[in-house]
């Protein structure tokens, strides 16, 4: 009996022990449990979660921070400090996600990206130390092997803004924007995207929205400055041209005055030559200004729709 009271109370003291220990190390289920028992997420929440093909665990990192599509007020005073930079989302560490409402249809598929982006901040977070050093080590040599300039000046500004978040936002880019990565970043990833795919789709196709209206605005640029270019060459021709016929005149006149009238006779075809020749080079001009109007405007029209993707994007509080 004695013995059985030893062991019980050896047992009672092993377990008082290892209690605390058991409760660190499930910490983030037992607050996850807690903080989800009750949650519905919202469904447009709910689509981006499927939509971006996260895993069972990536949906729990999600919806366990109450994930919200915000407004521009609202989202601008629930993330502060970024008044002079554009973001699209924000991550409150163990409390909160922030996803900035982009309502241009041309952008459809930013949502998306945004709400992965911002989970993955959630799970860098809460990755243990020595997995956190070996996710980073795979990050650097990933990042030694992207080619998209984009991708390389994201990472730039976030080293230009503060050189301590670049990692936690390079395991956040590259997991949702950049489509070949190494195997085991893929089989890393693959915890919380059953089909990273997907989320780079999605990447893809509203950067290609930029992409194509930057390459108009480039396109018609070309052809104004083309085309005006060969507007100053006519002008250029047309005065040389008016100069001539003005010394024809005065020739003409001459002769008409010195009662010339054979050889004035036979210089008028000639002067009416050239009349009609200027008249087609004027005629060339006032066409060459018709076009290069047009290309003027439609190229401001070009730049009115790339700054409506850029202001559908500025999450920003607006100035007045």
């Amino acid at each position: 009996m004695r013995y059985i009271n030893r062991f019980l109370s050896f047992g009672l003291t092993l377990l008082l022990l290892a209690a605390p220990v058991v409760l660190f190390l499930q910490r983030y289920e037992i607050m996850d449990w807690w903080r989800l028992r009750d949650y519905d997420p919202p469904a447009r929440i709910a689509e981006l979660a499927d939509n971006t093909a996260m895993t069972e665990y990536g949906k729990r990192l999600f919806f366990v921070h109450d994930p919200v599509l915000s407004e521009r007020d609202t989202f601008s005073a629930s993330c502060p400090g970024f008044e002079e930079t554009i973001i699209l989302g924000c991550y409150i560490p163990h409390r909160a996600i922030y996803i900035f409402n982009v309502e241009d249809e041309r952008l459809d598929g930013i949502e998306e990206v945004t709400a992965a982006h911002e989970m993955l901040h959630a799970v860098y977070d809460r990755l243990p130390s020595r997995e956190k050093t070996r996710v980073e080590d795979l990050l650097d040599k990933a990042l030694s092997e992207v080619k998209s300039e984009r991708v390389l000046k994201t990472v730039a500004s976030y080293e230009k803004r503060d050189p301590l978040i670049v990692t936690n936002e390079l395991h956040s880019i590259l997991g949702t924007e950049v489509e070949n990565l190494p195997n085991e970043l893929e089989e890393y990833y693959s915890q919380y995207f059953f089909d990273r795919g997907r989320v780079v789709a999605y990447a893809q196709q509203y950067e290609d929205v930029f992409v194509a209206q930057q390459q108009r605005l480039d396109e018609l640029q070309h052809k104004i400055t083309q085309n005006t270019e060969q507007l100053a060459g006519l002008r250029q021709e047309i005065e040389m041209t008016e100069s001539r016929l003005r010394d024809e005149s005065e020739r003409l006149d001459q002769l008409r005055s010195n009662n010339q009238t054979t050889q004035y006779n036979a210089a008028v075809s000639g002067y009416n030559a050239q009349v009609n020749a200027y008249k087609d080079i004027v005629n060339s001009y006032n066409s060459q200004v018709e076009t290069v109007n047009k290309l003027i405007e439609e190229y401001n029209k070009a730049a009115v729709q790339q700054k409506q993707l850029f202001d559908a994007i500025d999450s920003r509080p607006q100035t007045l």
